[in-house]
């Protein structure tokens, strides 16, 4: 039967692909380790406990792509530290890793011992 009406199959074909890329907006992907257990699963719920005790561990990533496409220069890297000074700033958050505020350190026995002691100072000049 296909073999005598292979436009019939083609349209066929056609009409189930429109049918099933018609959802293709409602799909999503949920990373949230709450989908993959239950409410009153007991590892959920300590795991739960622990983020309402110490705080949930999520992150925030900023990319800065400067139009010179070098951020060794002093414009991107005032950039890069006026960013970091500013995310101090958005509600809760505890900690901001940055190039600019980076530990440059190393470990010597017990004792912490610093490679870099400068500061960072900008005084840019146009």
């Amino acid at each position: 039967m296909l073999a005598k009406r292979p436009w019939l199959c083609l349209a066929f074909l056609f009409v189930i692909w429109i049918l099933l890329s018609s959802g293709i907006g409602q799909l999503q992907f949920k990373f949230d380790y709450r989908e993959f257990f239950e409410a009153d699963d007991p590892q959920r719920l300590v795991f739960d406990r622990i983020q309402d005790t110490f705080g949930s561990s999520d992150n925030v990533l900023f990319l800065l792509v400067p139009d010179s496409k070098t951020v060794f220069d002093a414009q991107s890297l005032k950039a890069v530290f006026e960013l970091s000074n500013k995310s101090w700033q958005m509600p809760f958050s505890y900690r901001v890793d940055s190039n600019s505020n980076f530990q440059y350190s190393r470990a010597q026995e017990n004792e912490l011992i610093p490679l870099c002691q400068t500061t960072w100072s900008w005084t840019l000049t146009r």
